[in-house]
Order: C-alpha cells, then sequence, then structure tokens
C-alpha cells in the first residue's frame, strides 16, 4: 500500500478527530457546569443549529 494522504483525507481525519473528541470529552464538562440543566442546553443548541443543518443539507443535494 502506498503511504500517501492528500489534503482530502488529512482534512476528513483531523474533523474526524476533533467530532469524535467533543462528543466524548465536552458532555462531562458540561455536566460540571450546568449540572442537571446539561440536558436543556443541548436539546436547544440542537433547535438553533437543525436550520443551518437543513440549509447546508439542501446546498449538498443541489443539482448542478
Amino acid at each position: 500500500l502506498e503511504r500517501n494522504l492528500g489534503l482530502y483525507a488529512t482534512v476528513t481525519v483531523s474533523v474526524g478527530a476533533m467530532v469524535g473528541s467533543g462528543i466524548f470529552v465536552l458532555p462531562g464538562k458540561a455536566t460540571k457546569i450546568a449540572g442537571p440543566a446539561v440536558v436543556l442546553a443541548y436539546l436547544l443548541s440542537g433547535v438553533v443549529v437543525f436550520p443551518a443543518a437543513l440549509a447546508k443539507a439542501e446546498m449538498a443535494t443541489a443539482s448542478r
């Protein structure tokens, strides 16, 4: 196998590492700060981010 990582592979590995660490590390820190209200905080952030995610999904599936 050839040991060669291009720009796309490097970016995807980096983004995956950042998202993965955020999923496993940040909930513990958020719970320490906000206590039981962390569930409400995650729900509120999901509501805020959802329209942007839909817009990006539409842009990604738009035909050329």
